[in-house]
């Protein structure tokens, strides 16, 4: 492969995409998938590993400049190695679009499984004040956002290249199964039970899985304090490893 060939020759490779997935189960191919493994079997399959040193798994890439790698789960793990990515001498990646693709979590009043959501705004979950609920003022909220910290803790991405991803992906028909209709039986909610689509909407970053209407509440209690929209996605990473309009 041509991107290989330059990486041995020192050559620097023009990245024109990059994927990221979080973390993948075991092997890049031959077992169960996590994140990055179908990737890897579209583009990257036989492609030779460029060790990065400080990220948390090799590059890969192919001759038609598309790269990609796993970069870790959670906040610290991601954003290290995304940092030792942009910094390593074998890669241009001045104009590089990139995916960051991974399993979230979604409210059942907003989404069901198998949506595929673009991100709107990107919210750190994570940074500021809480309370312990029963040491809190009975009905106020238990999560107060650190002031003077906003440009770091929210972030707008690129409205065109949003409105791009919608059209390019808005008539894909996505996958479903029994197994997974069968599952969406479990909940009350309309769009819980619905078959999957693909939507747009705040994605919430936290470092911590939470379950249940309550801390989903104050997740949605903190878009509306930093002027998102509604949250539709939890993960762990995106907040961490990205940079849009403030």
């Amino acid at each position: 492969m041509a991107n290989a060939v330059a990486a041995e020759n020192n050559q620097q490779l023009k990245v024109k995409v990059f994927i990221a997935g979080m973390f993948e189960i075991g092997e890049n191919k031959g077992d169960k998938a996590g994140e990055f493994q179908h990737w890897y079997l579209k583009y990257f399959d036989g492609a030779v590993p460029i060790q990065v040193k400080g990220a948390a798994g090799p590059v890969f890439c192919n001759d038609k400049g598309i790269c990609g790698s796993v970069l870790g789960m959670g906040k610290v793990a991601s954003s290290a190695s995304m940092q030792a990515i942009l910094l390593h001498p074998a890669f241009d990646l001045s104009q590089s679009y990139f995916m960051l693709s991974g399993v979230g979590g979604t409210p059942p009043s907003k989404g069901t499984i198998a949506d595929v959501s673009w991100g709107t705004w990107l919210v750190d979950y994570d940074l500021g004040h809480r309370w312990k609920p029963d040491e809190a003022i009975a009905g106020e909220p238990t999560f107060m956002p650190r002031s003077g910290y906003e440009t770091i803790r929210r972030y707008k991405l690129d409205q065109n290249l949003l409105q791009w991803a919608l059209a390019l992906s808005q008539a894909v028909k996505l996958k479903d199964s029994p197994s997974a209709q069968a599952y969406r039986t479990r909940y009350p909610d309309k769009n819980a039970r619905r078959a999957p689509t693909i939507t747009q909407g705040t994605h919430m970053t936290g470092d911590t899985f939470f379950h249940g209407p309550g801390l989903s509440a104050e997740a949605q209690y903190i878009t509306e304090l930093y002027h998102a929209d509604d949250y539709v996605i939890t993960e762990m990473e995106a907040a961490a490893i990205t940079y849009g309009d403030r």
